[in-house]
């Protein structure tokens, strides 16, 4: 977890030292990235429907459980409420 939390910021240091030192290179690479329209999905238009809400809470909460059964496991019980 240590090597993990500094990823951000020295992510960060890499864009901000990219900016101040070679501003143009970054346009050049935002004209070249041009994904295929369609192959990431299409973005909704408006907010979600109550169908598509219940169905993503449903999906947090599975996710959820299965978090938890995975951390009971791993620590036999000790972190129950």
């Amino acid at each position: 977890m240590m090597v993990q939390s500094r990823i951000p910021p020295a992510l960060a240091g890499v864009h901000n030292f990219i900016c101040t030192h070679d501003v143009d290179e970054i346009h050049e690479f935002e004209e070249a990235f041009d994904p295929t329209p369609g192959l990431y999905g299409v973005l909704a238009e408006g907010p979600a429907q109550r169908a598509e809400i219940a169905q993503a809470t449903t999906h947090q909460d599975q996710i959820a459980s299965a978090m938890w059964r995975d951390y009971q496991n791993i620590t036999g019980g000790m972190g129950e409420e």
